[in-house]
């Protein structure tokens, strides 16, 4: 696995599913969405606090800047590894682009554009495939050889 951060293409050897569900695209059910990961990963996955985080941020975005949010749905997939984790976050898409944002001063950054920033800090990799039509945004943590 590649060490490198931001945007980054999927592997050619994806982890195998372990679950997948579909949520309507409503903010309500980003803390469903987030629970269902959890409950997958159970209490003793070494990365669960940062991929529960991850998924609640990836998540809350299809809502907020997809048609998912606009009377459509979600589907979120889990996908395992050994101690490799990923999510994927398929939504309805958007004409906006997933991106970190450039917060210059910092002022903006209250207002809100900190989920892929902190996704971009937590996981391993990440990145999109798809656009206006529908897209999956998707990240990837590893387990750490100390936890």
């Amino acid at each position: 696995m590649s060490d490198e951060r931001g945007p980054a293409a999927p592997s050619d050897d994806p982890p195998k599913t372990a679950a997948r569900c579909r949520f309507a695209g409503e903010a309500a059910q980003v803390s469903r969405a987030r629970r269902f990961v959890a409950g997958l990963l159970g209490d003793n996955w070494p990365t669960a606090d940062e991929v529960t985080l991850l998924t609640s941020e990836i998540v809350s975005n299809a809502v907020q800047h997809s048609g998912s949010g606009d009377g459509g749905g979600f589907e979120v997939a889990v996908l395992l590894e050994g101690r490799l984790i990923r999510v994927e976050v398929r939504d309805q898409g958007g004409s906006s682009v997933p991106q970190v944002a450039d917060t210059g001063n910092g002022s903006d950054v209250l207002a809100g554009g900190r989920g892929l920033m902190i996704v971009d800090v937590l996981a391993d990799r990440w990145g999109y495939e798809g656009g206006e039509h529908g897209r999956v945004v998707w990240f990837e943590i590893a387990g750490k050889p100390d936890d």
